[in-house]
């Protein structure tokens, strides 16, 4: 298992919801869990490993919890926007500020099936939206103005030029 980087059509693809958490799915999470760890992420969406299904996982660092969201949808974003850089594993070495929402409810499966909502604010609220966006085939960058995006160019052009030459 490994990142997929921007310019990887998975990226901008949708995703199907996930129908059926047995031990492989299971696997694929402690795998991207590592991954995630292994890169020093605190957020990794399925499409990011290249798996088109609707899910993302989140450690933050700041309490014991990793969070497991599968079929998650945002119900409601709550309080004023916010402005913070943001980075991405599937954008290596770029970071730009990014206005979202303080605190975010968001509806999700769990590992073991179980529904679940949650309110979340500050950092954690940043990156369940980071990475739902993911599944809807949005990036952060999608997000920067357009004087910003000129001037973070030449990176994204590079990581994209690496990733023409890995096929």
């Amino acid at each position: 298992m490994k990142i997929i980087t921007v310019g990887h059509p998975t990226l901008r693809e949708s995703v199907v919801p996930v129908n059926n958490i047995n031990a492989t799915f299971v696997n694929q999470i402690n795998d991207m869990f590592k991954l995630m760890y292994n890169s020093n992420g605190i957020g990794l969406a399925a499409p990011q490993v290249n798996i088109k299904q609707k899910f993302f996982i989140v450690d933050t660092r700041e309490t014991d919890e990793k969070l497991v969201c599968i079929n998650p949808k945002i119900v409601s974003r709550l309080n004023q926007d916010v402005e913070m850089d943001e980075g991405c594993l599937s954008i290596p070495g770029v970071y730009g500020p990014v206005r979202r929402p303080k605190s975010v409810v968001v509806e999700f499966i769990d590992l073991d099936g179980k529904p679940q909502t949650l309110k979340a604010k500050g950092l954690l609220a940043r990156v369940i939206q980071h990475e739902y966006d993911h599944l809807e085939g949005i990036l952060f960058i999608d997000h920067l103005s357009e004087e910003y995006l000129k001037k973070i160019s030449k990176e994204l052009e590079e990581i994209q030029r690496k990733n023409r030459e890995k096929k």
